[in-house]
């Protein structure tokens, strides 16, 4: 589970930031690489996966300026899934066609 801060910019942005950020903490050994892959396997997938401008039109606070409580996780079958204020919502019919 990833905690995204959409206060400032919109769903994307966030995770390709968290994602640069595990890559540079795997490079320079800042991290428990472990963990960090496992986040940043999760990230990759959702960069890889979903369709943004989509999930953006479908669902406000992914656009950014929002401060609810968001994270991504993933469910069975690696399947994503965004917690928004302890709503879970499946991500599958936002996958990329």
């Amino acid at each position: 589970m990833i905690k995204l801060d959409l206060h400032k910019h919109c769903i994307e942005t966030e995770i390709k930031r968290l994602h640069n950020r595990c890559i540079s903490m795997l490079l320079g050994g800042d991290a428990e690489p472990v963990e960090t892959e496992k986040k940043l396997t999760l990230l990759r997938n959702a960069l890889d996966r979903l369709d943004f401008p989509r999930l953006r039109a479908a669902i406000p606070e992914l656009a950014g300026n929002h401060r609810n409580d968001i994270k991504l996780l993933e469910g069975q079958e690696d399947r994503l899934m965004l917690m928004i204020n302890a709503k879970v919502i499946d991500l599958l019919q936002y996958y990329k066609s």
